[in-house]
């Protein structure tokens, strides 16, 4: 199976006939680093636009997300096991990330029992709304053995129903707090369930999407190295709730295949609640991979109508 696209590469290029090889935003020769450099004496984004006109507001924006992740790369090879890693990655990601664009920090906490044993994983990152994009890290704290980290894709990758690039079309659970319940069915009597509340909080440097994932459940997973794209169904269920069906994919080391079978009961927040009254499809594009106790996490998602 081909390694999935970085969510920003279409939009980074690097030729060594242009800028001596340096990053540089397709089709120009405006170097990344120029442009976060100028940022960083100068925040206001319209004197970055007026200065270079071949350049946008999105090409700013992928700027910003591209260096996101590799503050998030650099991390990955330092932290180690280190607990700290989280707040230096917070900090990190702050430096690169303007407010004035539309990108939102997240934070997450996943605790509960597994296999009766503790479970605890923290993390933080960006949200695209626009483009659909997730993309951050997660410190494993405690995990149960016999369980592999990337079963969590079914939680944490697949957790933000809010960020879906829809081409006009409203998303009911955008903006505002929301919570849901899930179920992940694997047979033979294991599953996990947990349940999600994704609390937007504004501040001093913007909004923020903080979520708690309360877990439970038995379940023992072979060695995983990746899972497929995800195609979820929503359905309107009655006046204020969405209900979620999807099945998840993971390739196994020995070229077998893990399947879940996830069920989800949404509700939206009240604002929206009146903005969907049809089916929708939510594709899901999933990369993650793990180093020691890091998981990275990234998920590129759009929302069509059925039919």
């Amino acid at each position: 199976m081909g390694e999935d696209p970085q969510p920003y590469e279409e939009d980074i290029t690097a030729d060594p006939w242009i800028m001596a090889g340096n990053p540089v935003v397709r089709g120009t020769r405006i170097a990344v680093s120029l442009v976060l450099e100028e940022l960083a004496q100068s925040p206001d984004i319209n004197e970055r636009l007026a200065a270079y006109p071949d350049l946008t507001r999105t090409d700013v924006q992928t700027c910003l997300a591209y260096a996101a992740l590799q503050c998030a790369a650099i991390l990955k090879d330092c932290a180690g096991a280190d607990p700290s890693l989280q707040e230096t990655c917070d900090r990190k990601i702050r430096e690169v990330i303007c407010m004035e664009i539309n990108m939102q920090m997240y934070s997450a906490q996943l605790r509960g029992i597994l296999n009766d044993q503790e479970v605890s994983i923290v993390g933080s990152g960006i949200l695209d709304a626009d483009k659909g994009v997730v993309i951050g890290q997660y410190f494993l704290r405690k995990i149960p053995p016999m369980l592999h980290p990337l079963v969590f894709n079914s939680v944490l990758i697949t957790g933000y129903p809010s960020v879906c690039g829809s081409l006009g079309m409203s998303n009911p659970f955008y903006p505002g707090s929301y919570s849901y319940s899930r179920v992940v069915e694997f047979g033979e009597n294991r599953r996990i369930s947990y349940s999600a509340h994704c609390i937007e909080v504004s501040g001093r440097e913007g909004s923020r999407l903080e979520t708690t994932f309360e877990i439970e459940g038995n379940l023992i997973t072979p060695p995983l190295r990746g899972c497929r794209p995800v195609l979820e169904i929503w359905t309107p269920k009655g006046a204020d709730r969405i209900a979620g069906s999807f099945s998840i994919v993971w390739e196994t080391n020995d070229g077998e295949t893990l399947t879940g079978v996830a069920t989800t009961d949404y509700i939206p927040p009240p604002a929206n609640r009146l903005l969907f009254q049809t089916p929708r499809q939510r594709n899901v594009f999933i990369h993650s991979g793990v180093a020691g106790k890091i998981l990275d996490v990234e998920q590129r998602s759009t929302l069509v109508p059925i039919g």
